[in-house]
């Protein structure tokens, strides 16, 4: 068979014949199963490619779901690079515990599992990890969220499907799924002034707003002035992240408002004597359940990110698509609001509001 050959009539068996091996050999070369060498992998690639083979979409998607449908007898691994020196390192972020969580989860439902690299000063090299990954054959990649913002990994990039969640890994540049934290904050405020409050400032340590690509201060200075009838509010985005600067700055610009994604900021506000929701209003932005009884705020649903993650990296596997992409898919989970104790509707706004009305009214 020549390379004239039509993809549509080139078949597994084809490509068998040519090279000498079983057809369920080739299957498994081409979708870079760890029973098969590298270089026999690379043999049935480009033998394949010569000869213009292409896969049936419709065989292909059926495959999809009948492995979604049953545990694979032999999990494959999935690397989850953490740049931390042990999980509890990395939970210090409540995002990345629930964001853990949702990526294995929807790995073992695919029959994958999810197996941690720790890399880094009190960790593995780079180069190491990449050792291990090799001589195991573990084709897919996880970064996790950096613990500082533009993180940077160097490896073969050409041997993995890769992915990362947020927007602290800068390098290299690959699909990402992250929260919308533009929307997050948009919502926010528009929930807090539903209910009346009027001069919101948003409070967050300038390590975190980096972290997200600085997507917390961007979205509130996008939206803190929508409505036109809301008082602009300054920021506090600081590196002396503290109780006594933070209710200082609160005092000073006399706000009816403060969000966060430092629920520490919550608990500054009250012990410096001011009534929550009495005196001042609160809002999370990184809210999970067990806030619940505690304040209202804004769930990035990091579990979802999770399972969008894993989802996402497998698809990749099991079309081959390895190395780093033309053009890299960023994903954005809009996730949830949630009321609670920590706000409530102002004092005198309903009274005014109806006043407002009717003054309108009149002038029409």
């Amino acid at each position: 068979m020549n390379s004239s050959t039509s993809g549509s009539s080139v078949t597994l068996q084809g490509i068998a014949d040519q090279l000498g091996l079983s057809r369920s050999g080739v299957s498994r070369a081409l979708r870079g199963h760890p029973s098969i060498s590298t270089a026999t992998q690379d043999l049935v690639r480009q033998t394949a490619e010569r000869m213009g083979y292409r896969p049936n979409p419709y065989v292909s998607a059926l495959m999809t779901h009948l492995k979604s449908r049953r545990a694979l007898p032999q999990q494959e691994v999935l690397a989850l690079v953490i740049f931390q020196a042990n999980r509890t390192e990395l939970f210090n972020f409540p995002f990345t515990k629930r964001l853990v969580a949702g990526l294995e989860e929807r790995a073992a439902e695919l029959g994958y599992r999810i197996e941690d690299f720790f890399v880094g000063p009190r960790g593995m090299s780079l180069r190491r990890m990449e050792t291990v990954l090799y001589h195991r054959n573990i084709r897919g990649i996880i970064f996790a969220p950096t613990p500082q913002h533009r993180g940077h990994a160097s490896l073969t990039f050409d041997r993995y499907a890769m992915i990362t969640a947020g927007y602290s890994l800068w390098r290299p540049d690959i699909s990402r799924v992250t929260a919308n934290y533009e929307h997050v904050v948009a919502t926010t405020l528009r929930e807090l002034r539903r209910l009346g409050y009027r001069r919101i400032g948003l409070a967050v340590h300038k390590s975190n707003d980096d972290r997200v690509d600085r997507r917390w201060s961007g979205g509130f200075l996008s939206h803190s002035r929508i409505p036109e009838d809301c008082e602009a509010a300054p920021l506090l985005i600081t590196t002396d992240w503290n109780a006594s600067g933070l209710v200082r700055w609160v005092r000073k610009q006399r706000l009816d408002a403060v969000i966060s994604p430092h629920i520490e900021a919550l608990h500054w506000i009250k012990s410096a004597g001011l009534s929550v929701p009495g005196d001042i209003g609160f809002a999370v932005l990184d809210w999970n359940e067990t806030f619940q009884d505690l304040c209202a705020g804004f769930d990035q649903c990091s579990n979802l990110i999770g399972r969008f993650v894993a989802s996402q990296l497998i698809t990749q596997i099991e079309r081959n698509e390895t190395g780093l992409p033309q053009s890299p898919l960023t994903t954005s989970v809009k996730g949830q609001w949630h009321s609670g104790p920590s706000i409530a509707r102002r004092s005198g706004f309903e009274s005014k509001r109806r006043a407002g009305g009717r003054t309108a009214a009149r002038r029409t």
